[in-house]
């Protein structure tokens, strides 16, 4: 579903991006996530450790684009991740770092844990425990989640944490 296809499709299907945009995006993103990696590594190198890949979201969000027809908003991570979870009936989420429960985040998953497969433990109520994330399809992980946590798992998908705080920094 977190293919570079589905995403423009996706993105196609709420009109934020245009057939052409489309296309041009699958034509670059090899290109385009190739200079991003560099971004990054250079900015790793100054001490900002970052395990997560480049995705296909980083690419698009990285081009600025606007949106067609009179919106001329830019397309930015958080529209991306709100256009997806609509597209796939997943509920959104745009984390507030300020409202979230330290605790549940720091006892609930172990950091490594979470900064390798992207998950954030944000509540517990009625024996589930939701976990938001940018790649709710990862089922292998919301079930080691729930091993572990000995809960029931609610995804609250496609998280969007406004910079510059950011998961691998909770």
């Amino acid at each position: 579903m977190l293919s570079a296809q589905n995403i423009c499709q996706a993105l196609l299907n709420k009109s934020l991006i245009e057939s052409v945009q489309a296309e041009e995006i699958l034509k670059k993103k090899e290109i385009l996530k190739s200079r991003l990696e560099k971004q990054r590594n250079r900015k790793n190198a100054s001490g900002d450790r970052n395990i997560n890949p480049v995705s296909i979201v980083d690419v698009i969000a990285s081009l600025n684009l606007k949106c067609p027809g009179t919106d001329h908003r830019v397309i930015d991570e958080e529209l991306i991740f709100q256009a997806l979870a609509e597209e796939w009936k997943i509920p959104f989420k745009k984390i507030d770092p300020l409202k979230l429960d330290l605790n549940l985040v720091t006892t609930t998953i172990p950091r490594s844990f979470a900064m390798k497969h992207l998950v954030l433990p944000i509540g517990i109520k009625d024996g589930y425990l939701t976990v938001a994330t940018p790649n709710p399809f990862n089922v292998e992980v919301m079930e080691d989640i729930a091993r572990a946590s000995q809960l029931k798992v609610r995804v609250l998908s496609l998280i969007h944490i406004s910079e510059p705080t950011r998961l691998r920094r909770i």
